[in-house]
């Protein structure tokens, strides 16, 4: 169910439990797009967290984008509601992609590339953290993609020389909050969110 998450905006049960969209265990959450209207699960569990680690199953599950078409899926915000890291998906030469961005002191976000998926289960894996502290460069992150189940076929990318020592984890948004274009429509799955310090 939802009730555990600290609040939920689903555009009248367009984000929903299903069996149809389990991908670990029995229930997934499946995400409905037949709008521009953002849906997502709100966790306040982090505070003001200088690290902060988290992982969950996507799958696209065919649907239909617009290449150019981009949007987050999970989004890492600090006391202010300011987006600190997050996870976009997008439609590029008619295949599905996936990229992580962290966002420095300095306001400018660092990227990772566009990795290229398939249509099938996926299993996302972010780690987060500040730097130690005024002028220090040593804040970073590691990012993982990996199919599921596990075909051997996985891709990571760590950055540890970033000026960010100021930011800090207070909320998550799970599911697709910002940039929902027109030309995406259709049902894609989220399942198993995890997060720890």
């Amino acid at each position: 169910g939802l009730t555990n998450w600290s609040a939920k905006v689903t555009d009248n049960g367009d984000l929903y439990v299903s069996a149809q969209a389990a991908l670990v265990h029995d229930l997934g959450l499946a995400v409905r797009i037949d709008d521009n209207k953002p849906l997502y699960l709100l966790d306040e569990t982090p505070w003001s967290e200088w690290t902060y680690s988290a992982a969950f199953f996507f799958d696209p599950n065919s649907i239909v984008m617009k290449n150019g078409n981009v949007h987050n899926i999970f989004v890492e915000r600090n006391a202010a509601g300011l987006a600190i890291n997050i996870v976009q998906f997008r439609r590029y030469t008619n295949q599905y992609q996936l990229r992580f961005q962290t966002r420095t002191d300095g306001a400018a976000y660092v990227n990772t590339p566009w990795q290229t998926i398939g249509d099938a289960p996926h299993r996302l894996t972010i780690s987060w953290w500040a730097a130690a502290g005024p002028g220090l460069k040593n804040g970073g992150y590691y990012f993982q993609i990996e199919t599921y189940p596990n075909t051997g076929e996985w891709w990571a990318w760590t950055k540890s020389n970033i000026d960010n020592d100021t930011r800090r984890i207070d909320s998550v948004l799970f599911g697709p909050s910002f940039g929902i274009d027109k030309q995406t429509r259709g049902t894609y799955y989220l399942d198993g969110f995890d997060s720890w310090r």
